[in-house]
């Protein structure tokens, strides 16, 4: 494997930081110490701060997993794809748990940039299963596919935050895959209607 790019190591420095003392407890000269570079780097590769956090969600987060999950899609019936996006989708969030937790615990105190950072990273979540979801659509459904993306979404997300976070319950994989195929079945059922 290459040696990182200036670029990539103040994301990975980041990402580690922003996860172990959150957005606001980590400061851009802890970053680019982290990433041996100065913080006149960082500020030249990214701007600001914000904007090093949005690339870091962009690049750290679930999204390019799910991206990488929908390559090829036609050659598989929906609710082969429907279940293989919900398992990387959840079990994603569970490899990265930790900056979700440090997420949470700070949420109140975002500035309006993050919370639009958040935004815009959510809206892509469901654009990325509209899109899909779109591609197996039969001409006859008058479904609602937005909603429909955001209530699959919803699902998979509050199983990940019930289980992982508020009850720190360590259920069995079959278990968590049988409620995904659930999942599923109810999305499917609510397009087909």
């Amino acid at each position: 494997m290459g040696k990182l790019s200036t670029r990539d190591r103040i994301i990975e420095a980041a990402y580690t930081l922003f996860s172990e003392k959150g957005y606001h407890g980590t400061s851009t000269r802890e970053i680019a110490k982290a990433a041996s570079v100065s913080e006149v780097t960082l500020f030249r590769n990214f701007g600001s701060k914000e904007l090093l956090f949005e690339k870091v969600l962009k690049n750290k987060s679930i999204i390019p997993d799910l991206l990488a999950a929908t390559k090829d899609v036609e050659q598989y019936n929906l609710n082969d794809v429907l279940l293989s996006l919900a398992k990387r989708f959840y079990y994603t969030m569970v490899s990265k748990k930790k900056f979700i937790m440090i997420t949470f615990s700070e949420i109140n105190q975002y500035s309006e940039k993050i919370i639009d950072i958040y935004e815009k990273f959510i809206t892509q979540i469901d654009e990325l299963f509209v899109k899909i979801l779109l591609k197996y659509k039969d001409d006859n459904t008058n479904s609602d596919l937005k909603t429909i993306a955001m209530a699959f979404r919803g699902m998979i997300f509050d199983l990940f935050l019930t289980n992982e976070i508020f009850l720190r319950k360590n259920i069995e994989k079959t278990k968590i895959n049988n409620i995904l195929s659930s999942y599923v079945k109810i999305i499917l059922n609510s397009i087909n209607k």
